[in-house]
Formats: C-alpha cells, sequence, structure tokens
C-alpha cells in the first residue's frame, strides 16, 4: 500500500482533503507542522507528500526544500493563485502544485499521477495541436491525437523506438505554452504510413503540469455535462 503524507496548519483542510482520498486504498498520514512532516518521512518514507503552503514553523515550500535535501520524493504544493506562490512553488523543487481551492477531480488526477489510486484512471481528452518534439539528435513535428495528466498520443511520420526519450513543445487551447519531457512507451502503425506513439510524461515544470491538468479537467468536466 502506498503512503501519502498530507501537511496543513488548518485542520479543516486536512479532514477535507484525507476524506476524498481516504477511499483510494492509500495509507494516510496528516500532521500541521513542518518538523513533524521532516521526521515522519525519514521515519516512513512516504511515497507522496501533499503540503499546504501555509504550515506551523515554516512554509510548504521550505518544507520541499527540506525533504529534497534527503530524498527524491514528489511534493506537491497547494497554495492561493498569487505571482509570489507561483515563483516560490517553481524554485522549490516541487513536481506539481494545486490552486486553492482544491478542486477534487483535480486533486484525484493529480494524486493519481503519482501514486497508484484504487478505481481511478487518467482522463484522456482530444488535443489536435501540433508538438515539436526533439531527440538529441534532431527536431521533428507531430501531431496531438489525445492527452492526459501522465501523457499523450502523437502521430508522426519520424521513426521512434520504444523507451527513447523526447522533448515535446506545445500550445494548450488556452494558449499555454508547454514543454515537457516524455518516453515512447508504445507505437502503432497506421495506414497514412505515420505511427501513433503513446508518450508518458517524465519530467515537466510544475506550472506546465499544473497546464495540463487544468485543462484535461475541464474538457472532462464539459463532456461529463454534455
Amino acid at each position: 500500500m502506498q503512503k501519502v503524507l498530507i501537511t496543513s496548519a488548518a485542520q479543516l483542510f486536512l479532514n477535507r482533503n484525507l476524506e476524498l482520498l481516504r477511499r483510494r486504498g492509500l495509507q494516510l498520514c496528516s500532521v500541521t507542522r513542518g518538523e513533524d512532516a521532516i521526521k515522519l518521512h525519514k521515519k516512513y518514507r512516504f511515497d507522496l507528500i501533499l503540503s499546504d503552503m501555509v504550515l506551523e514553523e515554516m512554509d510548504g515550500c521550505t518544507l520541499c526544500n527540506r525533504i529534497l535535501k534527503d530524498d527524491n520524493v514528489p511534493v506537491v504544493i497547494i497554495c492561493h493563485n498569487t505571482p509570489a506562490n507561483i515563483e516560490k512553488v517553481e524554485t522549490s523543487g516541487a513536481r506539481s502544485f494545486i490552486l486553492k481551492p482544491v478542486n477534487p477531480v483535480q486533486l484525484m488526477e493529480v494524486v493519481g499521477s503519482f501514486v497508484e489510486l484504487q478505481e481511478s484512471k487518467s482522463q484522456r481528452v482530444t488535443l489536435n495541436v501540433p508538438v515539436l518534439s526533439k531527440t538529441p539528435d534532431d527536431e521533428f513535428f507531430c501531431r496531438a491525437h489525445n492527452i492526459s495528466n501522465t501523457g499523450m498520443l502523437l502521430a508522426s511520420e519520424y521513426q521512434l523506438a520504444l523507451g527513447k526519450r523526447i522533448i515535446c513543445n506545445f500550445t494548450l487551447p488556452d494558449s499555454t505554452e508547454i514543454e515537457t519531457k516524455g518516453e515512447i512507451v508504445r507505437s502503432v502503425s497506421t495506414f497514412e504510413s505515420k505511427t501513433l506513439y503513446g508518450v508518458k510524461f517524465v519530467e515537466h515544470p510544475p506550472f506546465h503540469q499544473h497546464a495540463i491538468h487544468s485543462y484535461v479537467s475541464s474538457i472532462a468536466g464539459l463532456i461529463a455535462n454534455a
């Protein structure tokens, strides 16, 4: 069973988000103090840490910095949408962030991109945009077919081997420019002399990951309410 630590100075915040995750097959633990979070992680080695920006003794970004000095555990910061917060998160080493008020669907999607959730599948939505892809030796254009929080499907005439790492640059419909690193995990040939490649995201900045989460959640919500 995978272990998740949630930290916040607000007990209501902890109770609400613990309840959302409680039935997802995770071992959950919560604390209000940053020092307690550090001690617990050293003891139990959590698989994911969700940290409110507001903690007792320190803020979430300081906690992230201290945790990452000794371990590479993914840390997700939860904060209000202010320029100061976003700048701090971007330089903290956090793998992603969630804006307040917390959207339950987005919370599940972000957590599910780092740990396995019972009865939870990554939502996949249509994305029809050009993608400039780069390898250490070349760059070429692909076409995105769809995207989820964990990867995307690309069509290309360029031949890529399974396990190949590529950098993908594209623009979401809301004009957000994305750059992310991915790994080719599957390929399917088509009749149009192109190949469909399944790309799993392996590294991207928190702001870009948040933008993808927001796009996927918004489109999935529109489909569900149609």
